[in-house]
């Protein structure tokens, strides 16, 4: 049950292939809903309709960020390096970015809910360099799904693809060694 929870998302891209769930709060918890289903009839998950509400209710405050990205962020920031997250999803993750104290250390928050385009569609990425002021050429996308992420390449933007990995650090220092920003101390890489 919990290998399924963990990736839910994951295997929503089969039922919904086109995303539309990243695009509509509405749509995203019927996707929700429609998944929870499939657990419990296809795989035998024996999750009552009453805890899988519980699950969704709670779902944004159990998702915390990979413990290498505040450092990253601030050694990038300390650069002068702008910093704009591009995501598909779909419910406003903001308050998620503030608990965690990334929200002062992005400079554009670019989500598929708000833009009405999902990765890899160009506008998604279109909107996010022009809320940085920055040029394609000037861009490194830096994500983990090649499917989606790597949509901005026809625009000219470079783009790093990072492996997803088992654990809560990423090898987001390669960002820092890239673009010649100081790499952070693993020390600072502090789990809440």
């Amino acid at each position: 049950e919990v290998a399924f929870l963990d990736d839910m998302w994951t295997h929503a891209r089969h039922i919904d292939p086109n995303d539309e769930r990243d695009l509509d709060s509405t749509v995203h918890r019927e996707m929700y809903d429609v998944m929870f289903a499939y657990a419990r009839t296809e795989l035998g998950i024996d999750l009552s309709p009453a805890v899988a509400d519980a699950l969704y209710q709670v779902m944004p405050d159990l998702w915390r960020p990979y413990v290498d990205a505040a450092p990253v962020l601030r050694s990038l920031r300390s650069i002068g390096i702008k910093v704009a997250l591009v995501s598909n999803v779909g419910i406003d993750v903001m308050p998620i970015l503030e608990r965690s104290g990334l929200a002062p250390l992005l400079d554009e928050v670019v989500l598929s809910l708000h833009v009405g385009a999902v990765k890899p569609a160009p506008r998604i990425f279109t909107t996010a360099l022009d809320g940085l002021g920055v040029d394609p050429a000037q861009a490194l996308m830096v994500g983990d799904t090649p499917s989606a992420d790597a949509g901005g390449v026809a625009l000219g933007i470079r783009t790093l693809l990072l492996p997803r990995t088992p654990g809560r650090v990423k090898g987001l220092e390669l960002v820092c060694r890239i673009v010649g920003a100081p790499v952070p101390d693993p020390a600072e890489y502090v789990d809440e």
